[in-house]
């Protein structure tokens, strides 16, 4: 007996042992509860499978009357519970098909099914987490058709002619869309894709009102800080808008004092779904306020995405090293409460073939269920083919260049490099915005020292500015920590001798980055730069 032959036997009598479970599948028709309210998403209202759920309208549509949809978000956001709430609305039962479920198993559930739609009852089966159901290759080790395969024949299967097709509707939920076998998501099949998306503001009013209704302690005193919470909470799921009420309410039955304060360090401290289990995601820890000058960054950039779900941009941010350009992006997202996805360039290259490229679709999926979001890939050219050369990113370089022209409702996405001459002509175009980092001016500079040299060397912050010309912040990050330690080593440095001490340390620590103006000034000319029109147009409506 052959290894392979070994691994088959206890496999064919899981299967077996599944199988005479399931041949009592007519008792797992049911009909759906919840055990509270719902609130049905927007999105899934005004989808055409609203419509298609009705007999009589998929009656109509004969030929053109889909077979299934697949619903995809984070996991509590209420895939499950709105397939429910259809079901309860529309007086149809439901029956389940899960990952363990073998295609026996499967075929089953589709004849019975099929049987009970035959006779105008309304049956929706339930396809949870398909992307865990495997693929073409699953049929290699389980030595037979893989589930996949059945799913896709018995979805093929439901005859025009008959009333199944108008009385049964298949829907299939995932967390993950990129590891959906693509073969299922076409027409015939589970051809509508509807993404689920984390509650806006107005529909996490809705969700903390319904829950309101909840509380049994009459004086409960949450109920106060609804738009508390309604501000703090996004980037949170309904199931977390409903876990978040229950520590606070859980706190206040404890006879512990609910206070603004209170509520805000719950809201700061919980851990969301978003950020569990999910790659990319990144808490900002800095707001515009850290950033110190950049004036006209600050405010080009709000202005373009204070837009939030009804906007989407691709911004690219060059320039001198130490800048602020890998700042901007998380700082802009903490200002705005938008959720943030970093990413480097070389972190999303893989040396498998494809797995690349499923990352990326990973990161542009991820921003889109929690828009509005912002996505930072740091260093760029990591992941990209480079002007004038061929290499085994070519594929990673197609799928971005694809996603960066679809633009995703509330999807902003920031690329980072320093020198962007490199990148090839067709990437560049895919950018709405190219922003050029400068060097701080001198008012950048004197705030710099203002703020950072120790107290009794402030008075010499004239000196440093005049001084540093050609230093970005990284640059005077060194000086101030070098000078301020030489201060505190000999106990305080005398103002003519701060001139020469600054003199030896430019000489013997030059600026980070040593390309010359003229060089910047081609490379403006070439890639552009969004701020130079912007200053202009300031200039010309400011007259």
């Amino acid at each position: 007996m052959t290894e392979l032959d070994k691994m088959k036997i206890p496999l064919n009598n899981t299967n077996v042992q599944i199988t005479e479970k399931k041949e009592s599948l007519e008792n797992t028709l049911i009909t759906p509860a919840l055990e509270h309210e719902i609130i049905l998403p927007e999105i899934l209202k005004n989808n055409i499978v609203f419509d298609e759920l009705n007999p009589s309208h998929r009656e109509k549509l004969g030929y053109f009357a889909g077979k299934g949809a697949l619903l995809y978000g984070f996991q509590g956001t209420g895939k499950t519970s709105a397939i429910k709430k259809l079901a309860i609305e529309n007086d149809a039962k439901i029956i389940t098909i899960d990952k363990e479920m073998t295609s026996t198993g499967i075929k089953k559930v589709f004849e019975i099914a099929k049987k009970r739609a035959e006779n105008k009852e309304k049956i929706y089966i339930l396809i949870d987490e398909i992307d865990q159901f495997g693929s073409k290759e699953y049929a290699k080790f389980s030595g037979g058709t893989s589930k996949i395969t059945t799913l896709m024949t018995e979805l093929s299967g439901v005859k025009n002619e008959t009333n199944a097709k108008n009385y049964m509707y298949v829907f299939a939920t995932t967390n993950h869309l990129e590891n959906v076998d693509q073969r299922l998501l076409r027409a015939g099949r589970l051809e509508e894709i509807i993404e689920i998306p984390l509650p806006g503001r107005e529909e996490r009013k809705t969700i903390f009102e319904t829950h309101f209704k909840y509380l049994t302690e009459e004086k409960s005193g949450i109920s106060q800080y609804l738009n508390t919470l309604v501000k703090k909470t996004n980037g949170f799921t309904p199931a977390d808008l409903r876990s978040l009420l229950k520590h606070i309410y859980n706190e206040e039955l404890k006879g512990k004092d609910i206070n603004q304060e209170k509520v805000v360090e719950t809201i700061r401290t919980f851990e969301t779904s978003v950020k569990k289990g999910y790659e990319f995601f990144k808490d900002p820890e800095k707001n515009l306020s850290d950033i110190l000058g950049r004036t006209i960054y600050k405010e080009f950039m709000t202005d373009i995405l204070k837009r939030g779900k009804q906007g989407s941009e691709n911004i690219l941010l060059y320039g001198y090293r130490g800048t602020g350009k890998s700042l901007f992006p998380e700082a802009l997202a903490g200002e705005l409460d938008y959720n943030y996805l970093y990413a480097s360039g070389s972190e999303l290259q893989e040396g498998i073939v494809g797995e690349g490229t499923k990352k990326i679709k990973r990161l542009f999926n991820l921003a889109s269920i929690s828009a509005p979001s912002i996505i930072h890939i740091d260093e760029v050219h990591g992941i990209v083919d480079l002007k004038n050369t061929t290499s085994h990113k070519t594929d990673e370089t197609t799928y971005l260049l694809s996603e960066l022209a679809r633009k995703r409702p509330g999807v902003y996405v920031f690329a980072t490099i320093n020198d962007p001459s490199i990148l090839n002509e067709t990437f560049l175009s895919r950018f709405d915005q190219k922003i050029f980092f400068d060097l701080p001016n001198e008012n950048e500079k004197k705030q710099f020292f203002e703020k950072n040299l120790n107290e009794n060397l402030k008075g010499a912050k004239e000196i440093y500015t005049t001084m540093a010309k050609e230093y970005s912040f990284r640059d005077l990050e060194k000086v101030v920590k070098a000078i301020n330690l030489y201060d505190k080593k000999y106990g305080g440095i005398p103002e003519e001798k701060q001139k020469i001490l600054m003199e030896t340390y430019l000489k013997n620590t030059p600026a980070e980055d040593k390309i010359a103006n003229d060089n910047w000034n081609q490379i403006k000319n070439t890639v552009g730069d969004s701020l130079e029109i912007e200053k202009l147009i300031r200039e010309v409506y400011e007259k």
